[in-house]
């Protein structure tokens, strides 16, 4: 009649079966995990308002010789509009007052987000950067809740 074709397992092949559905189910604890602890306490102790102060050296000139790098949500990944980010010196208003007096050869830098655009509502995470490309600082704006 006709030949047919017999497939033969191995242990080497159910190995590589079983291994793979294993590292499969591994992922998918890892990602529920993941997911509950985003839902729960893990954002407890991160701190981020619509405002910041951050601490820079004095020699930079103020907040109108710096800029605001790119801002990204940690959890959503989306990153804040150009011009959505101020910066002030805090002298004079509309800039609360500083936390503290700055530290000799340091000065205060006020920092906040202008929601007009719509913004959704992360932790946005970034950089400030001064004329010449150097970080001089990092802040995290809470934008959009």
């Amino acid at each position: 009649m006709g030949e047919e074709k017999q497939v033969k397992l191995g242990p080497r092949d159910l190995a590589i079966v079983w291994g793979t559905a294993l590292g499969q189910l591994s992922q998918l604890w890892r990602a529920g995990i993941k997911a509950m602890m985003e839902a729960g306490d893990a954002e407890a102790d991160i701190h981020g308002d619509l405002s910041a102060w951050i601490l820079v050296k004095a020699d930079c000139g103020g907040a109108q010789n710096l800029r605001p790098g790119p801002m990204v949500g940690e959890t959503f990944g989306s990153a804040l509009p150009d011009g959505a980010v101020k910066l002030l010196d805090p002298q004079p208003p509309p800039a609360p007052s500083p936390p503290s007096a700055a530290p000799p050869g340091f000065m205060w830098v006020y920092c906040t987000v202008d929601e007009t655009p719509r913004v959704r509502g992360d932790l946005h995470r970034g950089t400030v950067i001064d004329k010449q490309g150097n970080v001089v600082g990092e802040i995290a704006l809470d934008a959009g809740s």
